[in-house]
């Protein structure tokens, strides 16, 4: 499946990867400092907006990215906590809040929800469809396309329930 944001981080890494080619991008080394603790520093400086090298902002940026795609891809969409997809790309706009790839990423993580739902609601799994919803609605409220899956599960759910109850009456134990 190839996505517009599949295309959209093709194109930012080649930019990325040609500008990294010419920019010596190494940390100072110092003996009390591990590499984890300089990564953290470096995204929490990215976080602030206190890194000024645009290549460096890009390159963070690119991987932060990178990250959420890759979340994305694996369907880890808003599970687990602080590893997955919804996180990321919150991630990105807490840094760019314009960042179109990331605002994409969160729209597509809403599409799947409903697409997850659409199935588990033509097969019966109407409790999994619920959940697919409730996540859905969290992140964008108000979605009509979200309020017309919930009304067709309620709609399948009460038709059940009706043919349930109607068995159930015309059922007599044999003899």
């Amino acid at each position: 499946m190839f996505t517009k944001l599949t295309s959209y981080l093709i194109v930012v890494g080649a930019l990325l990867l040609q500008a990294c080619a010419t920019t010596d991008l190494s940390f100072p080394t110092q003996e009390t400092t591990s590499s984890s603790e300089q990564e953290s520093i470096v995204i929490e400086q990215t976080r602030t907006g206190r890194i000024s090298d645009p290549i460096l902002r890009a390159r963070i940026l690119a991987d932060m990215l990178f990250e959420a795609s890759m979340a994305f891809d694996d369907n880890r969409l808003m599970l687990p906590a602080g590893d997955n997809a919804y996180d990321r790309y919150l991630e990105v706009l807490s840094f760019d809040p314009n960042n179109q790839i990331a605002l994409q990423g969160v729209e597509d993580i809403v599409e799947r929800y409903l697409v997850m739902a659409n199935q588990a609601i033509q097969i019966g799994q109407f409790d999994d469809a619920e959940n697919y919803l409730v996540r859905a609605e969290i992140i964008n409220p108000g979605k009509q396309d979200i309020i017309e899956a919930r009304r067709v599960l309620h709609w399948k759910v009460e038709l059940l329930g009706i043919i349930l109850l109607s068995t159930q009456k015309n059922w007599q134990p044999k003899v």
